[in-house]
């Protein structure tokens, strides 16, 4: 593979990498989010739970606490409905990082032994060099 090539290589794994990261990113803050929401809610729920039965008896005299409790339960439901698809997303998106991050690291991996290659080469060849020249050298002696 070519120098400019596996540089490439290199530049694309390392952006599919944090692409990947920014998605995963994304994800766990919708997570934080929903998870944000839910606590609201039962918070919300815990408080009504917590109203003395005086408190209560304006709004069960309308049904407005059946309403309420049924309102609650509607959005719960819609939350953890959605938090669920958020963590199968995460998941599918974890996999993908890890992927992303392994292709990454071999690609990097490759470009660091190339260059080692590369310099191994051009030290064998200057030994080479070196060694044809001192070779020259002493044939002159010779011939003198």
């Amino acid at each position: 593979m070519s120098r400019n090539a596996l540089e490439d290589l290199v530049r694309l794994t390392a952006a599919v990498r944090q692409a990947e990261e920014a998605r995963m990113q994304r994800l766990a803050e919708e997570e934080t989010a929903l998870r944000a929401e839910l606590a609201t809610l039962d918070a919300a729920r815990r408080e009504a739970h917590a109203l003395s039965a005086p408190e209560l008896a304006g709004p069960r005299s309308v049904g407005a606490d059946i309403l309420w409790q049924g309102w609650v339960s509607r959005n719960r439901r819609t939350l953890q409905l959605r938090l669920a698809r958020v963590l199968a997303r995460k998941g599918d998106a974890l996999r993908d990082l890890r992927r992303a991050h392994g292709r990454s690291e071999a690609a990097e991996a490759l470009s660091i032994s190339a260059r080692r290659e590369r310099h191994d080469d051009r030290l064998k060849a200057e030994i080479t060099e070196e060694q044809r020249l001192i070779l020259l050298k002493s044939g002159d002696r010779d011939t003198s």
